[in-house]
């Protein structure tokens, strides 16, 4: 990758870094969230906030038959955090500010997981309040591409607060959900 830097687009850097390193750089994911938030960014760029364990990865490949392989960095667009998915659930009072931050690291790191069995997505749920979660939806299988570059990566689909009522009843009355142990 290093020999074909200049060719590389500029927004996948911040992931193949991370990818490269297999460490999370707590500036760049800040400075990512500040430019997002200002709409200073483009909203198709990438940064890295967290990794499938490999626990998860081997039951997605042993359990379900999704082999992630060797990608485990997750990827977040700035346009989840500022575009239209972002002011939709603004109107309900579920977007993220950026005081919110690093609730997206905390619920990578220490939320609940769980398999949508709908959509094939995993679902982190992280308790932020007495009756308050933030969900993070997560695509295994993701392809981005730009120009006659691609890359595989898991990335966030959606990122939202939901009560527990909206748990309840978006996911748990519906049997969507398969734990992740």
């Amino acid at each position: 990758m290093r020999k074909g830097k200049k060719d590389f687009p500029k927004r996948f850097e911040n992931i193949a870094e991370t990818i490269l390193r297999n460490e999370i750089k707590k500036e760049q994911f800040e400075s990512f969230i500040e430019k997002a938030f200002e709409n200073d960014n483009n909203s198709k760029n990438i940064t890295a906030v967290g990794f499938i364990s490999s626990a998860i990865s081997k039951y997605l490949k042993n359990k379900i038959g999704i082999d992630i392989g060797e990608s485990v960095t997750v990827g977040l667009e700035a346009r989840l955090l500022n575009g239209l998915k972002a002011k939709r659930h603004a109107l309900k009072n579920e977007a993220l500010e950026k005081s919110d931050a690093d609730y997206i690291l905390k619920c990578l790191l220490y939320g609940d997981v769980y398999f949508q069995k709908n959509n094939k997505n995993l679902l982190y749920l992280y308790k932020v309040g007495e009756d308050r979660y933030l969900q993070i939806a997560v695509n295994t299988k993701y392809s981005l591409s730009h120009k006659s570059v691609s890359i595989k990566i898991p990335l966030i689909r959606n990122i939202q607060f939901l009560s527990y009522r909206q748990v309840e009843s978006k996911y748990i009355k519906n049997k969507l959900l398969e734990v992740i142990k």
